[in-house]
């Protein structure tokens, strides 16, 4: 390891002399080399700088073949039944390393270190940090106990779906989370009017509302609170255990004001801005207001290079087919450009930011990577994402707030795909499909996906379901 240690240093020596004599400058064909666990990108020089750069990359392979794996094994079990838990995450902190353990508990990985320090989490259970350790046995026995605050918010049945308020004959609009109750938007058999309904865990009714106008819909800003939109105003819920009480403002000022913001933690908050349909920002703003700080930019590249390249073909009469083509024959060249960018070039690009726990998480789809950042705007780390490349995704991010975990959803046949995002490392790290078709308004809270079902066949009514993840 001492040998590999130096080799290593050799190979960022020689990796800073590339870059303080600019041999980047004169590129011509793409090599791949890889170092360690990183892979730089390098373009061959002219021939006088050949020497060295061949050096140079047999000392970065020399450093890559040095890196080491150990094989880490184990079993995760019920502290107290002794029964064996599937599906729980087992992840190495400091590396993007997790895995999920089988059905018999067991879990297998690669680790970079020989004892790494091991986080292992578990819907209904405390979330354990274990220090492997010289002298442990070959498959380590972890067990997990379970916790009395994980799932306050969830009732567990014992059945995998359930309908949550079961009315018959109740048309369920919307629905949000407040607090510990949900708060339910519904239309009565034979009215056109909405009502709000306040309902807890024990399925029991607290309270009956309507807004000082026809309610159009219900809107959850970043610190959790349910704003009732209407025609004019937009009215705060309140914070009251049993009550629906309401602090109304201007729509106007709804939008203005609270819908622009992205995220909060703490006393900071996120916005984004899309400068372009290529280009978008993100900043943070204090509490004080004093001023906003950058934390983020993106550009579409890919996207900007299609543009000008249909934007020369236009410009050349190049004959073209489909849409485009129809397009140029009916009307001058000129105007079919700008229909071709109305449909085609002014989709903005999908960069949404979530908040996940103290962390503020940018998934820069137009990049292909994720981008995680702490309350100050500071970036924390980075990983590749793919899932977005997939078909049937549908653009789509839910994240679970109790459990500090995002999901993405995808549609196949009519029915949603519910996959996990590991924010460590970018991968899918579990999937559920949620069997009736064309759910809408899903939300995912406490390991359990909520959503909203209308089965058209028989009575063309929405209700109101959930299922359990983990």
């Amino acid at each position: 390891m001492v040998a590999a240690n130096a080799l290593k240093e050799l190979g960022e020596i020689a990796l800073n002399y590339v870059i303080e004599n600019h041999f980047f400058d004169s590129f011509a064909m793409p090599v791949v080399v890889y170092w360690s666990q990183h892979v730089i990108r390098f373009i061959p020089a002219p021939m006088n700088h050949r020497l060295p750069l061949i050096l140079i990359m047999l000392l970065l392979l020399a450093s890559g073949a040095f890196a080491q794996t150990f094989r880490i094994q184990g079993k995760i079990i019920d502290a107290q039944t002794r029964e064996p838990l599937p599906n729980a995450k087992v992840r190495v902190l400091g590396a993007q390393k997790a895995v999920l353990s089988e059905q018999d508990g067991m879990f297998y990985l690669e680790s970079p270190v020989q004892y790494p320090r091991l986080r292992i989490t578990y819907v209904g259970y405390t979330t354990l940090e274990y220090q492997a350790k010289e002298g442990d046995p070959t498959s380590l026995l972890i067990p997990l106990s379970q916790s009395e605050i994980d799932l306050e918010d969830v009732v567990i049945t014992g059945e995998k779906i359930e309908q949550v308020y079961p009315d018959p004959l109740i048309h369920i609009h919307n629905y949000e989370f407040s607090g510990e109750n949900l708060v339910l938007l519904i239309q009565e058999p034979g009215s056109n009017q909405h009502k709000l309904i306040l309902y807890n865990q024990e399925d029991s009714i607290l309270d009956v509302a309507y807004g000082v106008e026809p309610i159009s819909g219900l809107f959850r800003d970043c610190f959790g609170k349910v704003h009732l939109l209407s025609k004019n105003y937009a009215c705060q819920l309140l914070e009251s255990p049993n009550q629906l009480r309401f602090a109304c403002d201007s729509l106007e000022e709804f939008e203005r004001v609270v819908r622009p913001v992205l995220g909060a933690i703490g006393s900071t908050l996120f916005y984004g801005q899309a400068l372009n349909d290529f280009e978008s920002v993100f900043y943070s703003v204090t509490a004080d207001r004093k001023g906003s700080s950058l934390v983020y930019t993106t550009r579409d590249r890919e996207k900007i290079r299609r543009v000008e390249d249909d934007r020369l073909m236009a410009s050349k009469n190049v004959p073209l087919y489909g849409w485009m083509g129809d397009a140029m024959r009916e009307s001058s060249e000129a105007n079919a450009y700008e229909q071709y960018m109305k449909k085609i070039g002014n989709a903005p690009i999908i960069v949404p930011l979530k908040v996940v726990g103290n962390e503020a998480v940018i998934f820069d789809h137009a990049n292909d990577k994720l981008v995680r950042f702490n309350m100050l705007g500071d970036s924390l780390d980075e990983a590749p994402i793919s899932y977005h490349k997939e078909r049937f995704w549908q653009k789509k991010l839910v994240v679970d707030e109790l459990r500090r975990e995002v999901y993405t959803v995808f549609l196949k046949n009519g029915k949603s795909i519910l996959k996990e995002i590991d924010l460590e490392t970018g991968e899918i790290s579990g999937e559920w499909t949620i069997p009736m078709q064309f759910v809408q308004n899903i939300r995912i809270r406490g390991g359990y996906a909520w959503f909203i079902y209308k089965d058209s066949v028989y009575d063309d009514i929405r209700r109101l379901f959930r299922m359990q993840l983990k």
